[in-house]
């Protein structure tokens, strides 16, 4: 009897199971996400690569050497743009609730110095 009850419950787990992987077979192909994250260090390379190119360009791109010159500009302000946007403020460090007084760095210490 006990048997008999878990073949049924194996055989219903299984009919589930080959369900869902038809499922997944139908919904298989989609379109492929491409996260692209323009870091400022990929900027900033990609922009001095392009600057170089319009450096080095031979004769016959000789017309495509302002447009390379600014689209590397271009992409160096790019890049200190991203970089300061990616500037999260700072966040209070906590221990069970209550704030952690840490000693100041370098920079405030001067900062302070220089506010009196």
């Amino acid at each position: 009897m006990l048997k008999g009850r878990l073949e049924e419950e194996l055989e219903e787990i299984l009919r589930k199971a080959e369900i869902r992987h038809r499922l997944k077979a139908r919904r298989a192909w989609r379109w492929p996400r491409v996260s692209l994250r323009l870091s400022p260090g990929f900027l900033l390379v990609a922009g001095v690569v392009v600057l170089l190119l319009a450096l080095v360009a031979p004769r016959p791109l000789t017309g495509w050497r302002v447009w390379l010159f600014w689209g590397g500009l271009g992409l160096l302000v790019l890049a200190y743009g991203v970089y300061w946007r990616g500037q999260r403020p700072k966040v209070e460090k906590r221990w069970r609730g209550r704030p952690i007084d840490t000693p100041p760095g370098r920079w405030e210490r001067r900062r302070w110095r220089f506010r009196r």
